[in-house]
């Protein structure tokens, strides 16, 4: 991106305003980010996500079984829920119905979180793209 420095520009704008600032942890949303990678096949994302996850404390048990088994990863309820949701977002959202927003709602979600949650998912699908089409290569994290 740094051929283009508007681009590059705008782009480090829209993370830092979706990643970086809002009320849903950074956290969860990294946790977003490895279940949208996994999803379209983006090793250099998953890997960077999980890296993250790692450098914010997350455990190795909770990063092991995001990726290998989410059914038995040791995460609450609503971290899971939202996790489902962001990964439809950012694969399926067609398929999202108002069953989904409502469970997010009676989990205690606001309606500004659920546009963190999408806004989320349509950034890290943005980078999958990106980062698989230049064909980026894992750096020794």
């Amino acid at each position: 991106m740094a051929i283009n420095p508007d681009v590059l520009e705008a782009n480090w704008k829209k993370f830092r305003a979706t990643i970086l600032q809002g009320d849903v942890p950074r956290t969860l949303k990294e946790m977003v980010g490895v279940a949208i990678s996994q999803a379209h096949n983006s090793p250099y994302a998953l890997n960077v996500h999980l890296h993250g996850l790692s450098a914010l404390g997350m455990s190795e048990e909770v990063l092991r079984t995001l990726v290998s088994d989410f059914a038995a990863c040791p995460l609450p309820k609503r971290e899971k829920a939202v996790i489902r949701f962001g990964l439809l977002a950012g694969t399926k959202p067609q398929e999202l119905t108002a069953k989904d927003y409502q469970n997010l709602r009676d989990l205690g979600l606001d309606d500004a979180e659920i546009f963190e949650i999408i806004a989320t998912a349509d950034l890290f699908t943005s980078i999958n793209r990106y980062t698989d089409a230049i064909a980026l290569e894992i750096d020794q994290l």
